[in-house]
């Protein structure tokens, strides 16, 4: 199957209180459902993201908007799953019958591929995508320093459940989830949250494509 780029944003400057206000639409949880999708919704928020919300910002005449970091590749030329016979990987796509939004974006792998961390930061857990299918991983990164309060979520990735981590830098390699989806485009699912709020994975490679 022939591989789709990633959708091209207007590059253009946002403001990290319009991506939060923006996710608000979207619910939390993954399409696999199951242990993660429902710990997602207990998850809390940590105190890097509480001190974001509630530190007073200076005003000034004119407004300040902040320069989102831009990530590093997950895998080297990376593009996304934009439809196949499962449907579209792409953010906000359709699922379970118009039920619910995708919460993330598909990028194509291969199974035992290289999986790099796309930002600086410390990977605290592993992921679990079914809670009836342990055989699955993932992997959660916490931002540190310019990416702080950022949150990226990988799933059907083995590898690395803790310690620091770079941008470029090996953390896993790729499983196969087209073994259990018979005819799906193979593929990894990252979710991105900031202050604890899903928002598009797109907005943190924009520049980058």
């Amino acid at each position: 199957m022939k591989k789709a780029p990633f959708l091209k944003g207007t590059k253009k400057v946002l403001c990290l209180s319009t991506l939060i206000l923006s996710a608000m639409a979207y619910g939390q949880g993954d399409h696999a459902g199951g242990g993660e999708s429902a710990r997602n919704n207990n998850d809390k928020v940590n105190d890097v993201a509480v001190a974001m919300n509630t530190t007073k910002i200076q005003r000034s005449e004119k407004p300040i908007t902040p320069l989102i970091p831009q990530a590093s590749e997950i895998v080297k030329g990376q593009q996304s799953r934009v439809k196949d016979g499962f449907g579209s990987g792409q953010y906000g796509s359709s699922r379970d019958g118009g039920t619910r939004a995708h919460d993330g974006i598909d990028i194509i792998v291969t199974a035992g591929e290289d999986i790099s961390s796309p930002i600086k930061g410390n990977i605290v857990r592993q992921a679990v995508p079914y809670g009836n299918d342990l055989s699955y991983k993932g992997i959660v990164i916490e931002g540190t320093d310019e990416w702080l309060g950022y949150q990226v979520k990988i799933f059907y990735a083995e590898g690395l459940f803790s310690g620091k981590t770079s941008p470029s830098q090996k953390i896993g390699t790729a499983q196969n989830i087209a073994a259990k989806y018979k005819g799906i485009t193979n593929h990894i699912h990252v979710e991105v949250r900031v202050a604890g709020v899903l928002v598009d994975p797109f907005t943190i490679w924009q520049y980058s494509f």
